[in-house]
């Protein structure tokens, strides 16, 4: 029998199935069982079996929960079967419940073996992993970057990627130099795809911001257009700088097609990687406006727990990619702040050819995760004050060339994340990206969104499209009959039409536009002058049906009792140039002088 101090030794099925014996104080482990050892009166050994093979073989710690985990490796029918336990199942009243999973834990010896495996574990390995990626500080309070493995500048201990109760699959496959061989040949030369490249490594920039306290939100990136586009190939590049770019097996792909605390658990805990949402058109509810609002804000909406106590807040601080062949805010109510938040791109050429993105995809799907590594080690090796020099540098280049809007300086921000990160990765791994067709491929984008991003604007255009389909429902002065179910008058003026709408039809129709608050609205048309109004309020009292109209004019209110004395109604006077609606008008209208009822 060949007995070797614990210390010096690791325990293995292999060891034990080749005869070796381990002693644990008075305990004896071998491929038959676990023997425990009681010294006689006269000095001999009695040895009596406790129960089958069973020992600890390695300890494990979670960074972030702080919890204590054992990997338990006992021999069943089957062999050796490996199990994670909760430390606290060494209590001897939780050990007896391993009997479910067909180990042997004789009731008359739960103390025992609990003792053994308390004195067992101390002199096995010990190994430190985390659920939390990116940015986060570590026990001195130093910065350190999570990905397959932690990244620091305190090298004593190694800490991993969870992999036994995985979040996020930053595995590394395949090798950087083939990784950088298909980005030299398909992907440099092709703006969109260098911003694409650029908007991955944008995650880091924002982790490191948010642990700096700075005013950021995390970036999220809408990809809109036709399945021809290669958007989804752009989103699967972007992300296989960090890790697995699939929907499988944790991967950094995930898909609309979720709950809302299912997205937002899969958000918890990131600091500087990366998520994509692949196809906007699975999402199931009619508006994600206050999902996208939280994604932004990085911070969970307070929830209470199954005991009724309030539940540590989820936070996050990254870059989100969105993919749809629909724009991100057909499923959200009009609003400007939230068109800040999100950079929408539609209609882009992400890839060059199909061609162009199959080669893209043979690659990636085999190398991934090694560009991030990289990257980041070249932050650590240079010093954080990289981030900070060229992120201001980049700001204020970003202002020289961007359009002016009231929210310039909130995008420019974003813009100098993107370039930030673009700048390091050519240093860090020389991909020679165009950082100056970059910028002016996101300067050109922006000055499209700048037109969409004026809400009130967008709803004045959107509510003369509905006029125009609903011509019909307006009387002209030279009419000759009212329509059923009037909205109001179309009249003349010098130079516009005034085009008179009942109050209540012209608020309905904005919240069918998706304008959740239609004050809002009103309040900025009538600031931009839009509409004809009194200068205290928004609205005016005309008269739209005679004294003979008032069927008409109930159904047309929604009411059933109308003033027969007061023939005036509330209405809204929008001022539309006469080129908008002329053409539409089978009556011409002749001006009509504007006076108060």
């Amino acid at each position: 029998m060949n007995s070797d101090k614990l210390k010096s030794i690791i325990i293995t099925e292999k060891l034990l199935m080749e005869g070796r014996t381990y002693r644990i104080g008075y305990k004896e482990l071998t491929n038959d069982g676990l023997y425990a050892l009681n010294r006689q009166k006269d000095g001999t050994i009695k040895k009596y079996k406790v129960c089958d093979t069973i020992y600890v073989e390695e300890t494990v710690e979670n960074l972030d929960t702080g919890e204590h985990y054992l990997m338990i490796v006992n021999k069943g029918k089957r062999g050796y079967v490996k199990r994670k336990f909760p430390m606290d199942i060494l209590i001897p009243q939780k050990l007896i419940g391993l009997l479910r999973y067909g180990i042997d834990i004789p009731p008359e010896f739960d103390k025992t073996i609990s003792t053994y495996l308390l004195e067992q574990r101390k002199f096995m390995p010990h190994k430190l992993v985390y659920n939390n990626i990116g940015w986060n500080r570590d026990e001195s309070g130093d910065l350190e970057f999570r990905l397959n493995e932690r990244i620091s500048n305190n090298s004593s201990s190694i800490a991993l990627n969870d992999k036994d109760n995985l979040k996020f699959n930053l595995s590394n496959m395949g090798s950087l130099q083939r990784w950088l061989e298909m980005y030299h040949n398909e992907i440099k030369g092709h703006i969109p795809l260098e911003a694409i490249i650029c908007i991955s490594f944008s995650a880091v920039i924002v982790g490191y911001l948010n642990k700096m306290n700075k005013d950021v939100d995390t970036i999220i990136i809408h990809l809109a257009g036709k399945s021809t586009t290669g958007k989804t190939t752009a989103s699967k590049a972007a992300l296989a700088v960090f890790g697995l770019p699939d929907t499988k097996n944790k991967g950094l792909l995930r898909t609309w097609n979720a709950t809302t605390n299912a997205m937002i658990n899969s958000l918890g805990g990131n600091f500087g990687v990366p998520i994509a949402f692949d196809e906007l058109s699975m999402v199931n509810q009619n508006t994600i406006t206050k999902e996208l609002y939280t994604i932004a804000s990085g911070l969970e909406k307070a929830r209470l727990s199954d005991s009724i106590t309030q539940r540590d807040q989820q936070t996050w601080a990254t870059t989100i990619i969105s993919t749809g062949e629909q724009s991100l805010f057909e499923k959200t109510n009009n609003n400007a702040g939230l068109r800040v938040r999100a950079i929408s791109f539609e209609g882009i050429g992400w890839t060059k050819s199909a061609e162009n993105a199959e080669n893209i995809k043979s690659v990636i799907n085999e190398n991934y995760g090694y560009p991030a590594v990289e990257f980041v080690k070249y932050i650590f090796e240079n010093g954080f004050e990289i981030i900070d020099s060229k992120f201001e540098s980049w700001r204020n280049r970003a202002l020289e060339v961007m359009p002016e809007s009231e929210f310039k300086d909130r995008i420019a921000n974003k813009f100098a994340t993107i370039l930030t990160a673009g700048d390091i990765a050519n240093e860090a791994l020389g991909l020679e990206i165009d950082l100056e067709g970059v910028l002016n491929f996101l300067s050109e984008n922006e000055a499209e969104n700048i037109k969409e991003r004026d809400f009130a604007e967008k709803a004045f255009n959107d509510m003369l499209q509905v006029i125009i389909q609903n011509i019909s429902r307006f009387k002209t002065s030279n009419g000759y009959s009212t329509p059923s179910n009037c909205w109001g008058r179309i009249e003349n003026d010098a130079g516009y039409y005034q085009v008179m709408m009942l109050q209540n039809v012209l608020k309905n129709k904005l919240r069918e536009l998706n304008n959740e608050d239609p004050k809002i609205v009103i309040k900025e048309w009538k600031s931009k002058g839009y509409l004809i109004s009194e200068v205290d309020r928004s609205t005016i009292c005309r008269r739209v049906f005679t004294k003979d109209e008032q069927k008409e004019r109930k159904e047309s209110l929604g009411k059933t009792k109308v003033s027969k004395d007061n023939l005036a109604d509330t209405v809204y006077i929008l001022k539309v140039p006469r080129q908008y609606l002329q053409k539409y008008l089978t009556v011409n209208t002749s001006p009509t002088p504007l006076h108060k009822v």
